[in-house]
Order: structure tokens, then C-alpha cells, then sequence
């Protein structure tokens, strides 16, 4: 047996391959501009050697061929740029995902490209500085500074100062600019201004003058004040007319000297020296040659300064409170008033600061107002808004305060009719704190037991303590013998300091403390008639927070004529010669006016005017009052406070009795309802401030009630109503209030009781009885004065209470208890 061997075999082992694949892919790439970018691949498998190319945005990179890419030094313009490569082992390839390069602006420091420049301007000309910065890290901010004090409000890149005044001559200007992390300031920019400072320019006079006698006089003489105390300069001028030649001389009529020699030689002729305020001035005019038409005018500069800082105010919720300030100075002042942490009031640029309808969070707020003449500013004092609540008053004793004075007679002139009937006459009370005015026509006050010789004769005006009843002689003995007629009107202005007083004598404003008279606010009203014995006289007296209404009889205010029977002033007694309704036809007599009540509604928007006119002409426009069924007119209208125009609202009361003519005495007016108090057909309406007309051709009247005589007065405090009146009783006989009045249905035997009040229900329009007093005499109340702790009432009457007490003219009723709730 033999055996064969085979050939050998190898045996061959090979590595198992792995296919390629990647396994990190490039990642996105943030840099600053300028930086390298690097992008990078993993990869893993493959047959063989891996091979890479890098692709921008889909384009082969020269040279890109490792597993790492660097763009080097990007650029801006490869922002977006998408990068991605392709990876092969020499059999197949793989593309990883794109990856984006985002390249971003490098931030620069901020720094001041431009910087403030020097200004030099003239003075009452506008400076500008300007800035100009760049990078940083936000949004830039900037605040201007002078001297290196911060001025408030200046924060953009330039700087405005508006009528450069000398005395911001050298003054330095530098701004501070930021990022929200570094500040740059500049370099500080010089202000230069030339010329004067500014002045007031006020005009003495102007005419005619003739060298021959023969077309206007030689010479002329002008009276004026000074401006200010201090250094004037007198300019006259006159037509260019080289033939011409005028010349004055300044002479102080207090002293009775020659202040200046003739001053000739020039066109304006010019005088500059110092005038005092306490002195009078008379410039003497002369033509020398030729004929000439001339004007002189004063200027002076006016220091600045506050002439009374914004006083502390208390009010009721829902009442406005105004704070003000008086500032002078030459130049344009401007105001901004702020809270006492330093935060602005929005859009409070005016001297008068407004809150409206306070609350009681807006108690304890303090303001204070900034005054600005140019880059000049003045702060004035803080001042403190009180919010209380709204007085609620309880009922009233019926019977007479035994320890109240009264007034002494007789009354001669208020009802122009001296008979019988001329006990005193109480026709107005303003309470004001724990001081009681009492105006009307008679002698003085006494005890109300006896006369003898505890009275004080005091007529016309008379003050009281509120509380005692008491007078208060150190006030009496500063009333102005300017009051010596009838007074008809009381008011008190927003900051409780001036009273406004109105009457047969015009128009005075008074100290409320002192009663000394302030000459500053104190106007003449006269009716230009030049007929003897006629007066004119003011009725009523509206104060709001910015204005004054006056209505009455007359046709000139303050000279100026044309004002027919209602005016409006400022809080400083300046007449508003824009404002001028004028109130035709209608009456007067002792009681009655062409314009007799006069009242604001608490926005101010609309005022409310009642007497005995017919007709109203507002800008060449006549318009006719409204007219009772009875074709008799309705003397009640509706003004817009902004042009004295005529509103839609018309009042009136709802009978088809009316056969007289309805005249308002007294208005009272609340954001939502109107109260009045009709005379003629003696009716007291309550209406909603709309005063619509009904179709039937009467007028919206939520509840009227009527009264046997003329409805007088009002006053409405919180809820409750006082009416004063001229009646028995209000309502019909069958249903008086009180009952009491009609004693029997013989309607000649009543009781009278003169004076009610009523509870106010404002949700559902309705009047609730109240209290009424037993007070008799030939005119029955007319004003009224409510506090918590009394009630005084004035009038013609001469017995008052439930027990008969003898009294003239004016009367107490002190608090019985504290406010109850209304009677079912």
C-alpha cells in the first residue's frame, strides 16, 4: 500500500472591513470679525486611507483636505458662508451636514467722535451745543450739564438754550454720555452773550405835536409809573421827517423835581436813570420844529424773583384743589411743577397747578413748582394737598343761639323802598373757618337782646366769630371805606386767602384774615350810563380755580366798555376781554338784576347764568331765552366756559301755570344735577344737569317743589339741601312742609317757616323732607352759612324759633346731633 501526499493550501485570514462613516459632525462657528474660524470632522471605516474636501457653501475649498478646517482672519462677508466636507476611503465617500460661520462686527468702546463747539449769540437769541458719540454697548443716553450742575429735561445729543440771557455769559456747557456700563464725558463748550440783559418795555403814551400850534399842540404832558425800583430807560421816537425835532424832560411829581435836563439831539431821543415805585412821574413833550407823530415806552429789567409761594391747600374729596405761584421777572417765565421726591407732573407748565376732584390717597401729596427765566430757575416752597372727607352735617337746633349777635337797622337802600319794612337786612354769609361775613344793608351788629351801648356800627360788612357769634373787631376795623353801599356777593378764592366781595359799591377783594384791601385784585365796575343816582351793581360772585364770573348791572369793567352784565377776571382781578357774553333787556329793582345768580360746574366747563334778561348776544349773535307756555321768558342759560357761547341745555319747571316770567336767584350745580331757586312763580327745581326739554314742550325736572313766596337761596353741603325763601311753607297747602305752617285751610292763617332743608338722594332724583324753621319778617332768608356746628340764616325778619325770639336780620341755629339717615 503506498501513500500519495497532496500539495500544501495556505490558508488566508483577512480583517472583517468596516464601512466609512462620520462620526462627528462640524459644528456652527461664532467670531468677531478678524478671529479664525475652525471647523472639524471625525470619521471612522472605510476600504482605505480617508481623504477629505471642504466645500464652502457647496464650492470646493483649494487645499481644504484634512479633517480640519481653518478660515483664517474671517471676514464680515463670509457671514452665512455654510461649510462641509466630503470624506472617502477610495471606494465611496460621505458628505457630513453643513455647518454655518456666523461673523459679527467687533463692538467698539464708546468714545465722543465730535465734541461740543463754543457758541457766542446776542442776547434773547437761541444757543445750540451738540454732541456726536459712537460704539458702546446699548443704546446711548445723554445728560447736559452748566457749570457741572445737571439741567433738568436735558437728555438728547443737543442742547438747545432758548433766549440766551447775558447773565449766562461764560457759562460752561459739557454733556455725559452712556451705554448702560461706561460713561464718556466731553470736553466742557463756553456760551458767550453779548448785548443787554432783557427788559420789560411798557408804552407811556403816544400823539401829536406841531413847532406852530397849527395841526396839534406844541406840547404834551404823560403821566406814568415806574416799572420796578431801579434804572429806566424813556425812548421816544418819532415819524421820520428830517424837519422835525422833539425833545423831553423826566419830572418826579412826588418830590417835585427835574430828574433830567431837555433831551434833544437824537431820534429816539433817550433818557436812562433811576425811578422808585413809591413815586409818580410826568414826562414833559415839546415839539421843537416841524410836525411829528410820537411814541414814548419805559424799560426796565425786572428782577426775578417769587412774589408769593403756592400755599398749603384743604378740600372735600371730589374737589379741585389749586396751588399757585407768582413769579416776575423780564423775560418769558416758565413753570413745571413737581411732586416733593423731585418726579414732574405731567404737563403742568403753568403758574396754577390743578389736582381734580381730589382723593383721599392724594391726601399728605406735596408739590412744588420750578420757575424758570432761560437757564435762571427759582424753586419754590413745598406745599400740602389735605383730602378730607365730605362734611356730614346732623340736624339743627329750632330754636335761636341765645349768645349770637344780630344786626341793627334800618335798611334804606337794599330794596330802594325806605317804609315800614327797614329792619336790617341780612343778604349774604360766607363762612370761612371760624370767621362768619355777613353782608347786606344795615347799621352794624348788637347783642340779640337790646341795643344800648354794646353796638358796633359796622355797615354794610360785618365780620363774626362762627362759633361764639361774637364780632371780630380786629377784621371789622380793616374794611375798606370803598364798601359803602349794599353788599350783594361773598366769595373766597381757591386758596382760602382773598375774599371777593360784590355789591352796589363794585367789586373789592379782601384780606380773609385782616380784611385789609388788596389793592392788586380790587377792579371798578360802572355802567358808563353818566345818569345820576344810577349804580352799578354785582349780584353774584363765581370763583373757580383759575377765574372769577362776576353778574349784576353794569356795562364797563375796569373802563372798558361794552361788558353787559357779566365778566369774567383772572384770580389777579384782570379783566378777559376775550370772554364777553352780554345779557339784554330784563329789569332791575332793589332785589332783582338783569344777570342775578351766577354759578361753575365743577369741571368748569359750563356756566350757568340766571336773573331777569331776555336776550344774549355772544359775537354779533343774538340769542332769545327759552319761553314758559305762557310765552314768558325763562331768564336760566347755559354757557361754554372756553367763548361765553350758548349751550343746549335749557331749564324751566314743569306747570302750565307760569304766567310770569321765571328768574333764577340762586343756582347750585354738582357734576350731575342742577338745583334752582325760581322767583316769579316761586319754585325750587331739582334737575339733571342736562336739562332737557321735554317733548311736550315742558322741561326735565327730576322734582320741583313750590313755595308760597320767591325761593331765594341755596346751599348744598354733602347731601343736604338748605333753601331759603320768602314763603309760609313749600308745597301745596294741602301738603306743606312743614304742616305746621298751614295752622288751619284758611290759607290766610300760616305760619311761617322761611327756611327749610332737604336730604338729597341723587340715585333716584328725589328730595326727602328734612327740618324746616320758623322765621318771620316782610322778605324772608336770602343767605345761608352750614357747618357741622351751626347753621346761620340772614335775611329781613325780626322773629325767629319755635318760640317767636326776637331778632333783626340775621340768626344762629346751633347742631342739635350728628347726621341721621334719612326717613324712610
Amino acid at each position: 500500500m503506498s501513500t500519495e501526499a497532496s500539495t500544501a493550501a495556505t490558508l488566508t485570514v483577512q480583517a472583517l472591513t468596516t464601512p466609512l462613516s462620520i462620526a462627528t459632525q462640524p459644528a456652527d462657528v461664532t467670531v468677531d470679525a478678524g478671529e479664525d474660524a475652525t471647523f472639524s470632522v471625525t470619521a471612522s471605516g472605510g476600504e482605505g486611507a480617508l481623504s477629505y474636501q471642504w466645500l464652502a457653501n457647496d464650492a470646493a475649498i483649494a487645499g481644504a483636505t484634512e479633517s480640519t478646517l481653518v478660515v483664517s482672519a474671517a471676514a464680515v462677508e463670509l457671514d452665512g458662508t455654510q461649510y462641509r466636507v466630503e470624506v472617502s476611503d477610495g471606494v465611496s465617500t460621505e458628505a457630513s451636514t453643513a455647518a454655518t460661520l456666523t461673523v459679527e462686527e467687533p463692538t467698539a468702546p464708546l468714545s465722543i467722535a465730535t465734541q461740543p463747539a463754543d457758541v457766542t449769540v446776542a442776547a434773547g437769541e437761541d444757543a445750540t451745543f451738540s454732541v456726536t458719540a459712537i460704539g458702546g454697548e446699548g443704546a446711548l443716553s445723554y445728560q447736559w450739564l452748566a457749570n457741572d450742575v445737571a439741567i433738568a429735561g436735558a437728555t438728547e445729543s443737543t442742547l438747545v438754550v432758548s433766549a440766551a440771557a447775558v447773565e449766562l455769559d461764560g457759562t460752561q456747557y459739557k454733556v455725559e454720555v452712556s451705554d448702560g456700563v461706561s460713561t464718556e464725558a466731553s470736553t466742557a463748550a463756553t456760551l458767550t452773550v453779548s448785548g443787554e440783559p432783557p427788559v420789560t418795555s411798557v408804552g407811556i403814551g403816544s400823539g401829536t405835536l406841531d413847532a406852530q400850534g397849527v395841526t396839534a399842540p406844541v406840547r404834551n404832558s404823560l403821566d406814568f409809573d415806574p416799572i420796578t425800583d431801579g434804572t429806566h430807560t424813556i425812548r421816544m421816537q418819532w415819524s421820520d421827517d428830517a424837519s422835525a425835532e422833539l425833545q423831553f424832560r423826566v419830572f418826579d411829581l412826588t418830590d417835585g423835581v427835574n430828574l433830567s435836563n431837555r433831551v434833544r439831539g437824537s431820534n429816539p431821543a433817550e433818557w436812562t436813570g433811576e425811578l422808585q415805585l413809591d413815586h409818580e412821574y410826568r414826562l414833559f413833550i415839546k415839539a421843537n420844529s416841524g410836525t411829528a407823530n410820537y411814541s414814548v415806552t419805559l424799560e426796565a429789567g425786572i428782577a426775578f424773583t417769587l412774589l408769593a409761594q403756592p400755599q398749603d391747600q384743604s378740600v372735600t374729596v371730589g374737589q379741585n384743589a389749586s396751588f399757585l405761584v407768582d413769579a416776575t421777572g423780564s423775560g418769558d417765565l416758565n413753570y413745571q411743577w413737581f411732586l416733593a421726591n423731585g418726579e414732574p407732573v405731567p404737563g403742568a407748565t403753568d403758574n396754577r397747578l390743578t389736582v381734580i376732584q381730589a382723593t383721599l390717597e392724594e391726601s399728605g401729596q406735596q408739590y412744588y413748582v420750578q420757575v424758570s427765566i432761560g437757564q435762571e430757575s427759582i424753586d419754590s416752597d413745598i406745599a400740602t394737598l389735605t383730602v378730607t372727607e365730605p362734611l356730614a352735617l346732623g340736624s339743627y337746633s329750632l330754636t335761636p343761639d341765645e349768645n349770637a349777635w344780630t344786626l341793627e337797622g334800618p335798611a334804606t337802600t337794599l330794596d330802594f323802598n325806605v317804609g315800614p319794612n327797614t329792619d336790617a337786612w341780612g343778604k349774604e354769609l360766607l363762612r370761612v373757618g371760624n370767621v362768619l361775613l355777613v353782608g347786606g344793608d344795615f347799621e352794624g351788629v348788637k347783642p340779640k337782646r337790646g341795643r344800648g351801648n354794646e353796638l358796633v356800627i359796622q355797615p354794610f360788612l360785618v365780620a363774626l366769630d362762627a362759633v361764639e357769634g361774637t364780632p371780630l373787631t380786629s377784621f371789622n376795623a380793616n374794611i375798606p371805606w370803598t364798601i359803602d353801599r349794599v353788599v350783594r356777593a361773598l366769595a373766597v378764592s381757591p386758596d382760602g386767602q382773598t375774599v371777593y366781595v360784590g355789591g352796589d359799591f363794585g367789586f373789592v377783594a379782601l384780606d380773609a384774615i385782616t380784611g385789609e384791601l388788596d389793592e392788586s385784585v380790587s377792579i371798578s365796575v360802572d355802567n358808563g350810563s353818566g345818569v345820576s343816582g344810577t349804580q352799578a351793581r354785582i349780584f353774584d360772585i363765581a370763583v373757580t380755580n383759575s377765574h372769577i364770573y362776576i353778574g349784576g348791572d353794569f356795562a364797563k369793567v375796569e373802563g372798558q366798555g361794552g361788558f353787559r352784565n357779566v365778566a369774567r377776571l383772572d384770580l389777579a382781578g384782570t379783566l378777559d376781554q376775550d370772554w364777553n357774553p352780554r345779557f339784554f333787556d330784563g329789569f332791575n329793582n332793589g332785589r332783582s338784576a338783569r344777570v342775578h345768580a351766577v354759578a361753575v360746574s365743577p369741571d368748569e366747563q359750563r356756566v350757568y347764568v340766571g336773573g331777569t334778561f331776555e336776550r344774549i348776544e355772544v359775537d354779533n349773535v343774538f340769542t332769545n331765552v327759552a319761553r314758559t307756555l305762557a310765552d314768558r321768558p325763562i331768564s336760566m342759560i347755559v354757557l361754554n366756559s372756553s367763548d361765553g357761547t350758548v349751550r343746549d341745555e335749557r331749564f324751566g319747571v314743569r306747570t302750565r301755570l307760569n304766567t310770569k316770567s321765571l328768574k333764577p336767584h340762586d343756582i347750585v350745580v354738582t357734576d350731575t344735577h342742577v338745583f334752582i331757586a325760581w322767583g316769579g312763580p316761586n319754585w325750587l327745581s331739582f334737575s339733571s344737569a342736562d336739562g332737557d326739554m321735554l317733548v311736550d314742550g315742558e322741561y326735565d325736572s327730576l322734582q320741583q317743589v313750590r313755595s308760597k313766596g320767591d325761593v331765594q337761596g341755596l346751599q348744598l353741603i354733602g347731601d343736604r339741601l338748605y333753601v331759603a325763601h320768602h314763603g309760609e311753607y313749600l308745597d301745596t297747602t294741602a301738603d306743606a312742609f312743614p304742616p305746621e305752617a298751614i295752622v288751619s285751610q284758611d290759607p290766610d292763617v300760616l305760619d311761617p317757616y322761611k327756611f327749610h332743608s332737604y336730604i338729597v338722594d341723587f340715585d333716584s332724583g328725589v328730595l326727602i323732607r328734612d327740618q324746616a324753621w320758623r322765621i318771620t319778617g316782610p322778605f324772608g332768608t336770602w343767605g345761608i352759612a352750614a357747618a357741622p356746628d351751626s347753621v346761620w340764616v340772614a335775611g329781613q325778619f325780626s322773629l325767629a324759633g319755635t318760640d317767636s325770639t326776637p331778632v333783626e336780620g340775621l340768626v344762629r341755629f346751633a347742631a342739635e346731633s350728628p347726621m341721621v339717615e334719612p326717613p324712610e
